[in-house]
């Protein structure tokens, strides 16, 4: 009589049918014990109230949650517009400043320009005076 090749699942030196149960793949046992902090419903509409009150609940977080971020997002594009608006503001006077600055430099430099010129016909006219002197 020939025996069927070794089980390894079999514990060594017990009977064939009594096999070894690895406890990382064991069966969950048949009965759990509850948790007493939980409370458990029974019956044919079990857990239905309270999945549609954690449903409502959910809901009502989720919307609690949305007013806080647009709250937060108006609160951000307020502030955000309110630098710009201080910045624009600053930028317009800077650019006045430099337009002013602008307008004294040109203005400085045609009155040198029209003194200059100014110079320079009243020494052709002494010239001329001078020429038309010694002429007649």
């Amino acid at each position: 009589m020939t025996l069927p090749p070794e089980d390894p699942t079999l514990r060594p030196g017990t009977a064939r049918d009594e096999t070894v149960v690895d406890p990382l793949f064991a069966p969950p046992a048949a009965s759990i014990p509850a948790d007493p902090s939980v409370a458990y419903e029974t019956g044919p509409d079990a857990g239905s109230s309270s999945a549609k009150e954690r449903a409502v609940q959910t809901r009502d977080e989720a919307k609690d949650r949305a007013v806080d971020v647009k709250d937060t997002a108006v609160d951000a594009g307020t502030h955000v517009a309110g630098v710009a608006k201080d910045q624009a503001g600053s930028v317009a006077a800077e650019a006045g400043e430099h337009a002013k600055n602008l307008l004294s430099q040109t203005r400085d430099e045609l009155t040198t320009q029209a003194s200059e010129q100014q110079q320079r016909l009243a020494g052709g006219l002494h010239s001329l005076s001078e020429e038309l002197h010694s002429m007649a």
